[in-house]
């Protein structure tokens, strides 16, 4: 690869900026900037959501055993990579531009207990600072220009490659800029995530109580302004027969203990009680 590759020319060029042609690498973590999103935390809640308090486990074979096939059919993940690719100067302040790597994948559960790929999909997202569109007018505009300008060059297309988007963070004062662009580009992440619930429910129909799906993650979306699916009200039908699972899950932490749980922005439906899993917004359901 050529140490200045055409695209971050066409990048400086068309926004007016001065590359410093800076050393490119990837940031190892895929964990969201502390900044935009809440360290791990011991919750405690002050209702229960489930119908039967139980003071100890319960067997639940017998249940189990009634079902004919496993109730879970469908797991969805999402994933993302970030790379520093060049730090350009505009004005008199220097801001990075970074690239994006994310996807997210589902596969589905056969009759016979075999798993397959249901759908798989990766894109390349590039991020910005705003101050990079000169005209400071429609950024989405100006930046599908520059986009189509440079998914045209030769470079990528001998390497199968092509920008899905360019996007752009915002100028905060005192603000991380590289923590301002992953946390955009962890956003596209997750707005791809509910793009797959979408689809396998409003056109695949494939999603029912005798079929769910677990996805990877939480299902408490934070608010955004960007995305198709920023509007997590449009969502909260898809989420029926869909489970969210952490990795981190200590269910110690919830024992005989108290948490005011209140405004806060998670999809809400039915759990059913098989689960046993302390749902406080669903008291009384079933």
């Amino acid at each position: 690869m050529e140490k200045y590759p055409r695209p971050l020319k066409i990048i400086a060029q068309e926004t007016f900026g001065i590359s410093y042609s800076t050393h490119r690498y990837c940031f190892d973590s895929e964990l969201p900037p502390d900044h935009f999103y809440e360290k791990e935390k011991d919750f405690t809640f002050q209702n229960y959501g489930e119908t039967r308090k139980l003071k100890k486990s319960v067997d639940v074979s017998a249940t189990a055993a009634k079902l004919k096939l496993p109730l879970f059919s469908y797991f969805l993940d999402g994933s993302r990579r970030v790379y520093k690719l060049d730090d350009v100067q505009y004005q008199t302040r220097i801001y990075p531009v970074l690239l994006g790597q994310v996807g997210a994948s589902c596969c589905c559960r056969g009759h016979d207990g075999s798993f397959a790929n249901f759908r798989t999909e990766n894109r390349l997202i590039l991020t910005v600072p705003t101050v990079a569109n000169p005209d400071g007018g429609n950024d989405s505009k100006f930046f599908e220009v520059l986009r189509n300008k440079i998914n045209s060059e030769s470079f990528l297309k001998r390497l199968d490659l092509s920008l899905h988007k360019i996007i752009s963070y915002p100028d905060l004062k005192d603000s991380d800029y590289a923590d301002l662009a992953i946390s955009d580009i962890h956003d596209e992440m997750l707005d791809m995530e509910k793009e797959f619930v979408n689809w396998l429910v409003q056109e695949q129909r494939v999603l029912t109580p005798e079929a769910m799906m677990i996805k990877d993650g939480s299902l408490e979306y934070k608010k955004i302004s960007r995305g198709t699916f920023k509007d997590i009200s449009r969502l909260k039908s898809n989420y029926k027969c869909v489970v969210g699972v952490s990795k981190k899950f200590n269910p110690e932490k919830w024992n005989e203990k108290t948490h005011n749980w209140y405004n806060k922005p998670f999809i809400k439906e039915t759990v059913p009680t098989f689960f046993h899993i302390p749902f406080p917004p669903m008291i009384g359901k079933k």
